[in-house]
């Protein structure tokens, strides 16, 4: 494996082991698949939300493949969606941002850490994502934005505020579906 690196990259260090480059690899493929299931999550979320507002849907959630806007009279879900700000702010692109065009806008962001890690991931990305609520609210004219961090632990554990904080979304969001997919994503990664 070295060998074929050491032809793409000429300037790699000596003192890079095998090992290093196998172990750097390995957590670089378990970061992808992490990504992919929390963009899997968002996905059901998003197909909820379309459901909700009337707007054309898959008949399953595992088969919808979420457009960058897709909107209504009254609403507007903005997916994986880079949000323009007249200010620079680093954290300007979450999940989701639904916007009910009479009452309010949702930020919401996906993350499976680690089961012991749940609580501390559901308040970074609150805090995260302040900057962006304060502007939104600032250059949209909205009266209400939130944020809503939809946090799963890789082996399924959630926070004692998941429930409010899907009350927020507005949807009939399955704690099993989120769980099990969580828990199946981390069963696939396991096995890389």
């Amino acid at each position: 494996m070295k060998t074929r690196l050491l032809k793409h990259y000429p300037l790699l260090p000596s003192y890079v082991s095998s090992t290093a480059i196998s172990v750097a690899v390995k957590q670089t493929q378990i970061v992808i698949a992490t990504v992919r299931i929390q963009k899997h999550l968002a996905r059901y979320i998003h197909w909820q939300l379309c459901g909700k507002c009337g707007l054309e849907r898959a008949s399953s959630w595992y088969e919808q493949k979420p457009e960058g806007v897709v909107e209504s009279e009254n609403f507007k879900i903005l997916w994986d969606f880079t949000v323009q700000c007249d200010r620079k702010i680093e954290a300007r692109r979450p999940d989701i941002v639904f916007i009910d065009k009479e009452r309010e806008v949702v930020i919401i962001d996906v993350a499976i850490p680690g089961d012991d890690s749940v609580k501390d991931e559901e308040l970074e990305k609150v805090e995260k994502y302040q900057l962006l609520k304060d502007e939104i609210a600032k250059v949209w004219h909205v009266q209400k934005v939130i944020v809503v961090p939809v946090v799963t632990g890789a082996f399924g554990a959630v926070s004692v505020n998941f429930k409010e904080y899907m009350k927020q979304i507005g949807v009939k969001v399955s704690l099993g579906v989120i769980q099990k997919t969580a828990l199946l994503g981390t069963a696939k990664i396991s096995i890389l």
